[in-house]
């Protein structure tokens, strides 16, 4: 009766099974979550400082056994002292009273410094200023990428043979099988066996 059934309706239900089909091939979305490494190059940017001029800095005293010690340079003072000339001795005095200006630039992979200074016998002024270099900081991470999975087909053939006792005849049964790997992980099959069956199956994933 139920086979009568399904011949007499078998166009319904065909068209029915590919409505289903149909469905869940264009619309069964599912989004696969793939974890993505990833170098970035964080760029940093430069950094530069001017640091207002002092003016006439305090010396540092040194103190030994409680008198403080006047440090002087000893090889240019006993040169001008042996001098008798006084036109020599004015030009070596004029010489150490001399107010020399120095620029200089200390750098490396990540910083310059920039140093301005103006000595008379004791530091009369001094500047520094510093500019760091343009690098950038490199950063490994993962990066989450939402992809959409898609429809998959798969064939397949199985050969099928009985395992009752002493059978009258021992014919093996061939069956060509095809895989329907839907989005949303449904796993849909049909298969026809050389016996003029057709079979249909579905699973799912745990």
């Amino acid at each position: 009766m139920i086979i009568n059934y399904i011949k007499k309706y078998l166009k319904e239900i065909g068209l029915v099974i590919g409505l289903i089909f149909m469905l869940l091939y264009f619309f069964d979305p599912n989004i696969e979550e793939v974890e993505v490494p990833i170098r970035v190059e964080i760029p940093i940017p430069v950094i530069e400082m001017e640091f207002d001029t002092v003016y006439k800095p305090k010396p540092y005293p040194v103190y030994l056994k409680g008198k403080t010690l006047t440090e002087i340079d000893s090889t240019y003072y006993d040169k001008y002292q042996a001098l008798n000339d006084s036109i020599k001795k004015d030009s070596i005095f004029k010489k150490a009273i001399t107010i020399n200006s120095y620029k200089e630039k200390v750098e490396d992979d990540t910083l310059t410094i920039n140093l301005n200074m103006k000595v008379r016998g004791e530091l009369l002024e001094y500047q520094v200023g510093y500019k760091t270099k343009p690098r950038t900081a490199t950063v490994d991470t993962i990066l989450k990428i939402k992809i959409p999975t898609q429809n998959k087909f798969f064939g397949g053939i199985s050969v099928g043979m009985p395992i009752i006792e002493n059978p009258e005849s021992v014919t093996p049964t061939i069956k060509t099988d095809l895989y329907w790997k839907t989005k949303g992980d449904l796993l849909i099959n049909i298969s026809l066996d050389s016996e003029k069956r057709v079979w249909g199956g579905i699973a799912w994933k745990f």
